[in-house]
């Protein structure tokens, strides 16, 4: 596709559904992405969605959760508030960074949270309700 003006929302639809799938599965597997975002989607030569980027993925064997103790940088625009605020990551805090992701779907590539850099009290905000603006283009259904 040569532009985004050729994207149908059902192709964007189609790709929210895949990506979906594989985090299923990977819950399933007891398995936390750590990092879904756009950029961590690949599509094939077909246009199907295919989740990569295992970098920073985890198997929990005897705990639902994995707490990170290393200061590397992280991706902080797509992080659940309960991984902001204590490094922890679970399947749920992998739906969080979805719904994110299905902004950036939706936006047609736009970043989260567009303007704002790193603040320590953005956590805060993100508990007291800041979230992503809806996208131009996308419609009060989605």
């Amino acid at each position: 596709m040569s532009n985004s003006r050729n994207i149908k929302e059902s192709q964007l639809f189609k790709w929210a559904d895949e990506i979906c799938q594989a985090m299923i599965y990977l819950s399933e597997k007891k398995v936390v992405h750590g990092d879904l975002a756009a950029r961590n989607v690949l599509l094939t030569s077909t246009l199907t969605a295919k989740v990569t980027d295992f970098g920073l993925s985890r198997r929990l064997y005897s705990s639902p959760e994995y707490v990170k103790t290393s200061k590397d940088p992280m991706p902080w625009r797509w992080m659940a508030i309960e991984s902001l605020k204590h490094m922890t990551f679970t399947s749920m805090s992998d739906v969080w960074s979805y719904g994110i992701t299905i902004w950036e779907i939706f936006s047609l590539g736009d970043v989260p949270y567009g303007g704002l850099g790193w603040r320590s009290d953005f956590t805060n905000m993100l508990s007291e309700g800041l979230r992503p603006q809806k996208p131009a283009n996308c419609s009060d259904e989605v």
